[in-house]
């Protein structure tokens, strides 16, 4: 997978980071949110500030105009993640939510598309309960603000699969990131 095609779930102000790293290293992005209303105030707020960054010089010429080519929202989550090859999840750090949207993913994508959390503050062990399959979940931990700081947390959970954990390694060196 060179440039994996992504779904971000949760698109506060984390997803969109995280969205605008992953756009910029060449995946197609696409927001999901907790309705359609949502997602799509979101991908207008997540091209805005593209555009934004790009002309204050934070982001090379020609970025936004790349984001904007390859990212868009989904109406529904099993839509938005059907066929993605990484799910990344950024919502509220809430575990029985967290627990409960993963559930929901894990049943509407293919088999072998990689699932993570952002989480900072609960054990992915912990969130890897959800799972029927969970050597494909990891935690890919964003410092904020995403866009701007280089250091990406990988951490699997005792399932994870190693080359999974490889995977995400080398995706996110691709993407600019400095993976620890």
């Amino acid at each position: 997978m060179n440039a994996p095609r992504v779904t971000i779930v949760g698109s506060g102000y984390m997803g969109l980071g995280i969205g605008h790293v992953l756009a910029l290293g060449g995946s197609p992005v696409r927001l999901v949110d907790t309705d359609a209303a949502v997602a799509e105030a979101a991908l207008k707020s997540f091209l805005d500030s593209a555009a934004e960054f790009e002309e204050k010089g934070f982001f090379p010429a020609g970025s936004a105009a790349k984001i904007r080519e390859i990212s868009g929202w989904s109406a529904s989550l099993a839509e938005g993640v059907a066929d993605a090859d990484l799910v990344m999840e950024a919502i509220p750090e809430i575990p029985d939510l967290k627990i409960d949207v993963f559930r929901q993913v894990e049943a509407a994508v293919r088999p072998d598309t990689v699932i993570a959390t952002n989480t900072s503050a609960i054990p992915i062990q912990d969130l890897a309960v959800a799972f029927e399959k969970p050597e494909r979940f990891l935690g890919i931990h964003w410092f904020n603000p995403a866009q701007f700081l280089p250091g990406v947390e990988v951490i699997p959970c005792e399932q994870t699969k190693p080359e999974i954990v490889q995977w995400a390694v080398e995706y996110l060196r691709g993407c600019g990131k400095e993976p620890a």
